[in-house]
């Protein structure tokens, strides 16, 4: 254990002290509604680092998940995009999809510290997200707007949301009306069943987040954040899964009744207990019968000295 936590502390420690210039490309720039002064300034690589607050991460997180929740979103008969609509986002995923794996794909800048650059000049209020019409195109967000007294502002599906906004920008889409609605429409298809559990460790909030999907073999999108750190744990809970009868396999599952254990500790290591109901969808491969179990769902977080160390994960 000790050797493990030593570890630990210093890969943290290494990757909270690696950063960097940001180089922002001159078409980009150009591409932008910028004053002459800022569009210089951004030129000349001044921005160091790139955001390491909770927040920041989450927004990282909800990138990455945006093309998984459009793909379920099209194949679900509760996805409210028809016509044109459906054909931008299946277009919009596409985009986030191609640039998953960008090193800059978020930048994220302070308003107050680049006067001007959130506002542009067809509106004079101060935005959160702003990107150019270039597929790929880095999506610049405001951190003067992500957290109010030190705790964030934005939740998961915001995220979301602004995303879609922003990537309907990057495929051509201009009118902020139109991509507000379509941001507006997902968020509402994503929260139709949704679940937060929170719990005060050592002064930061631990939270497990559960996005219940409206189809029958359709995972929960699940995911613990804590201090700037994000976990997503469906794929961790998937992998668990598994159904009593022979030749049958899970298809989905979804949660319910979160809660957590009482607080403990076990040799300098403090441990948060969380449970939930599981209810798992089962298919029966010979004959493409299915039904659901009910079963447990139960995660041990382990925590050092403020830090999130690592987690252990049982389905009975």
């Amino acid at each position: 254990m000790k050797k493990l936590i030593l570890l630990y502390i210093l890969s943290t420690t290494i990757c909270f002290s690696n950063e960097y210039t940001i180089q922002i490309p001159q078409n980009v720039i150009e591409a932008m509604d910028l004053s002459p002064e800022l569009a210089a300034r951004l030129s000349g690589g001044d921005i160091i680092g790139n955001g390491g607050g909770l927040v920041e991460q989450e927004f990282r997180f909800a990138y990455r998940r945006l093309p998984r929740i459009i793909a379920t979103c099209e194949e679900s008969q509760f996805c409210p995009f028809t016509g044109v609509e459906r054909e931008s986002l299946i277009r919009i995923k596409d985009v986030a999809s191609k640039f998953l794996n960008m090193k800059d794909r978020l930048i994220f800048l302070s308003e107050s510290k680049y006067p001007g650059f959130f506002r542009d000049s067809r509106d004079a209020e101060v935005r959160i997200a702003k990107t150019a019409f270039i597929p790929g195109a880095p999506i610049f967000v405001n951190l003067d707007l992500l957290y109010i007294e030190n705790k964030p502002s934005i939740e998961f599906s915001t995220m979301i949301s602004l995303l879609v906004h922003e990537l309907g920008h990057q495929i051509g889409i201009k009118s902020h009306s139109e991509l507000d609605d379509m941001g507006a429409k997902l968020r509402d298809y994503l929260t139709q069943d949704t679940r937060l559990t929170s719990f005060e460790v050592h002064g930061g909030l631990a939270q497990v987040r559960v996005f219940n999907l409206q189809k029958i073999d359709f995972n929960a999108e699940v995911f613990f954040s804590y201090r700037g750190t994000v976990i997503p744990l469906t794929s961790r809970i998937r992998d668990e899964l598994s159904c009593k009868r022979k030749k049958s396999m899970a298809i989905g599952f979804e949660l319910t009744n979160s809660h957590w254990d009482r607080f403990r500790s076990d040799r300098g290591v403090s441990i948060l207990g969380y449970n939930a109901w599981i209810k798992v969808r089962c298919l029966e491969l010979s004959t493409s019968a299915i039904w659901t179990e009910d079963k447990d769902l139960h995660l041990d977080f382990h925590f050092y000295d403020r830090q999130y160390l690592s987690l252990d994960l049982a389905i009975k």
